[in-house]
């Protein structure tokens, strides 16, 4: 059993001497009454913590006169007005009286002793008794108000101040240093929350396996006391630990051991530390109006993995109903100096939901109850997880008018609502940006991509790309143990998924642009590669999603991307963008003419195309092909089945908005199918064709180039967007990215075909 604290066994010997006092009957008006509730007092006074009563400035006055060490070390005790303290302090509990003038120490006399437990008085005495005594002078004056404004509280009042608490603090060293002080020790005899709270189970167990990893972030930590017993109880807990304060309180920190970092951080800002598998505080929201915790919660939900970071508010709670004295006074005490509020069960589910977060569970230390509190208040961690975040993507200066912003998915663990709110999106806005999916196993990646057909069997080009004269082959590697995902990028890579010493290289127009850009303009300009429609275009169906999953992306430099097709059109744009265009808005700016001719005619596209074209050259836009009859003749193409060569038509229907968009791969087609049964055969015709009706939808106001960053898992609705790889990367510039679509189970939707919702 563990040996019991000095006020536990105060504690017990008052109860001890009660039931001694009632044993046997007792009279209404007899001794035994009277003793009963003497000691009855006593305990009373015992249970309660010392600031009940917030009036007892004889407390003060005995820390100023340091008369509870005179006590505990048995030293005379001052004649006259110490005289006079002291019977106020017995009176309370805080000393004996054995004799006239003569006393000795309780356990509550020792402890007084305790620097933390006097720091705590001065803290009362200087702060909230002082503006105690303006409370009623502030209520009269605010309209009898709730104060929420940290410059309007019963503090300025009491001090003749505009300046906030903490602020007022700052100026005076020994207040702060007190209020540190204070707050080293502000759990008394309660346990540490590293001692009681199944943190390892909760959190550690599935931590990342990684050194540089974030493990933990106090945020507004203060001097560290946190941190420090964090590291002291899990010393072999692998992750970086981190101490956030604003920098003046750092300035003070003393003693923070080399595996604790400490940041400046101010919690009204944006968390700088992303993804971190904890975010703590301890103490802090309490100090702040609704509205000021809510942008804390919001700043560090921000910053939260989805399924992975946890957020632990070590706070106060009190009861709904039935609040006790002391807690009652705890919550004044917080209104009169900061404009702060110590919350109930319901008010910090309101809060959190306020803030967008998931409240998951609320934990209390042994030995304390949530809805009913005694003596001391309970250790409350209350676990929340960061809510999904969904906006569009913004374009200044452009007419981009699709693609959304998607943060906190959780890719690993994804359920039918999170899967339904990304197909919802990507069908109507057509791009989805999965932020923060560093985490995310090519394995999910695939199991997500595969999602939106279900039924589709094997990557979207099939074998094609073992053909080593394919234009393809040279851009993609395979994940072994994943075949449905390809690897591309720029740069040696030692290992990766199996794969060990590959060398990627990232497709640059000059090898396949007839007039590339000259080679001294070639780091600072570059070119749409090839626009063009993720599709084998022989026997497979084109699929219906493509993903691609920014591994590792090179520190981001800007090009000027030069059309070269005789408009003067350029785009300035972040290095190794990736580019898309609508394909629904390429549809609506043609003429109604046009518009007809698209909806009633198809394209033929060429057998084995990718082999097909690897000799022919394209155009400086990116938008196919020129005619210089370098194509390969059919008989040096591999073996042709006719029935596998692909007829679609132009423009595909949208499965779930019935949207039109003008759907062509400009560099594979061959051959233009006319709704009166004629078909244009000459190819330099074809393609001019196409190319007048494309271009006008990839002008530079109607291009989004995405600026990737490192976890960016983008989904494209292939069937609705064209795409171009862009850039140019010099050896030492290293980009990794993972590709995955799956050729569809059905073709895409006629123009006039039926969309059931």
């Amino acid at each position: 059993m563990a040996p019991l604290t000095q006020n536990e066994a105060y504690i017990r010997s008052l109860v001890a001497e009660l039931n001694s006092a009632v044993d046997g009957p007792v009279s209404l008006d007899g001794t035994n009454k009277a003793a009963a509730l003497q000691v009855a007092r006593k305990l009373t006074e015992a249970l309660d913590a010392p600031g009940d009563a917030m009036i007892q400035d004889i407390l003060m006055i005995a820390i100023d006169l340091d008369l509870f060490n005179v006590l505990v070390k048995a030293k005379d005790v001052p004649q006259r007005a110490a005289v006079r303290i002291m019977r106020v302090l017995t009176a309370m509990g805080y000393a004996k009286e054995v004799g006239k003038t003569t006393y000795s120490w309780t356990a509550k006399t020792e402890l007084m002793t305790t620097p933390t437990r006097a720091a705590g008085w001065k803290h009362v005495f200087m702060m909230a008794l002082q503006s105690t005594l303006k409370l009623p002078d502030f209520f009269k004056s605010n309209g009898y108000k709730n104060p929420t404004n940290v410059t309007m509280t019963p503090f300025q009042f009491a001090y003749d101040s505009n300046a906030p608490m903490f602020e007022w603090m700052q100026q005076r060293p020994a207040v702060v240093d007190n209020f540190n002080t204070m707050m080293k020790g502000n759990r008394g005899d309660r346990p540490h929350w590293v001692d009681w709270f199944p943190i390892q189970e909760q959190a550690l167990d599935e931590a990342k396996d990684d050194p540089q990893a974030v493990l933990i972030v106090d945020i507004g930590g203060g001097k560290g006391h946190d941190v420090m017993a964090f590291r002291k109880k899990f010393p072999d807990a692998i992750g970086r630990v981190i101490l956030q304060d604003q920098q003046h309180v750092l300035n003070s920190v003393i003693g923070v051991c080399g595996s604790v970092e400490a940041w400046t951080h101010d919690f009204f800002t944006p968390q700088p530390i992303k993804g971190a598998r904890i975010y703590f505080t301890h103490y802090i929201l309490h100090d702040w109006d609704d509205e000021k915790c809510i942008l804390i919660l919001k700043n560090t939900a921000a910053a939260m993995t989805k399924g992975y970071s946890k957020l632990y508010l070590n706070e106060w709670i009190l009861p709904d109903v039935g609040c006790s004295l002391y807690e009652a006074t705890i919550d004044i005490q917080m209104m009169l100096l900061p404009a702060g509020i110590e919350r109930t069960q319901s008010q910090w589910r309101e809060l959190l939901q306020l803030a967008g977060l998931k409240l998951e569970r609320f934990w209390a230390a042994p030995g304390s109850a949530i809805n009913f509190l005694f003596q001391q208040q309970p250790s409350i961690m209350i676990d929340t997880s960061p809510p999904i975040s969904v906006n569009p993507i913004s374009v200044p200066l452009s007419d981009v008018d699709f693609g959304t912003k998607i943060e906190n998915l959780d890719i690993e663990h994804l359920s039918d609502n999170d899967f339904s709110l990304i197909r919802d999106n990507l069908y109507k806005t057509h791009v989805v940006v999965l932020k923060n999916q560093a985490g995310c196993s090519p394995k999910a990646q695939y199991e997500l991509t595969r999602r939106f057909d279900p039924s589709a069997q094997g990557y979207g080009h099939g074998k094609t790309l073992d053909a080593k004269r394919s234009i393809l082959h040279p851009d993609l590697k395979t994940v072994p143990h994943q075949p449905e995902v390809q690897i591309i990028g720029n740069g040696f890579v030692s290992e990766y998924e199996g794969l060990r010493d590959i060398k990627l290289v990232h497709p640059h127009h000059k090898k396949f642009h007839k007039h590339p850009i000259p080679e001294a303009d070639d780091l600072t300009h570059t070119r749409f590669y090839r626009w063009h429609i993720d599709a084998a275009l022989y026997d497979l169906n084109p699929p219906k999603v493509t993903s691609l999953m920014a591994v590792s992306v090179p520190d981001g430099r800007r090009q000027t991307l030069r059309y070269d097709d005789k408009t003067g059109d350029e785009l300035d744009i972040p290095l190794g963008t990736t580019a898309f265009v609508s394909g629904y808005k390429m549809y609506d700016i043609l003429s109604s003419e046009d518009k007809e001719f698209v909806r009633t005619s198809r394209i033929e596209y060429a057998p084995h195309p990718y082999i097909w074209m690897s000799g022919a050259k394209s155009r400086s836009d990116g938008l196919g092909l020129h005619s210089d009859n370098l194509e390969l003749p059919e008989s040096e193409l591999p073996p042709i089945d006719s029935s596998k060569v692909q007829i679609l038509p132009m423009v595909w229907k949208n499965p779930v908005t019935g949207e039109l968009a003008l759907q062509m791969h400009p560099s594979a087609v061959r051959k233009i199918h006319l709704k009166s049964g004629e078909v244009i055969e000459d190819l330099e015709t074809v393609r001019e064709i196409v190319h007048r009706l494309q271009r006008p939808g990839i002008s530079p106001r109607l291009v989004y180039a995405h600026d990737w960053e490192e976890g960016d898992l983008v989904l494209f609705n292939n069937q609705g967007v064209l795409h171009s790889v862009v850039g140019a990367f010099t050896e030492q510039e290293v980009r990794l990215f993972r590709q995955c679509n799956m050729a569809a189970s059905e073709p895409p939707l006629r123009p006039d075909a039926v969309v059931v919702a």
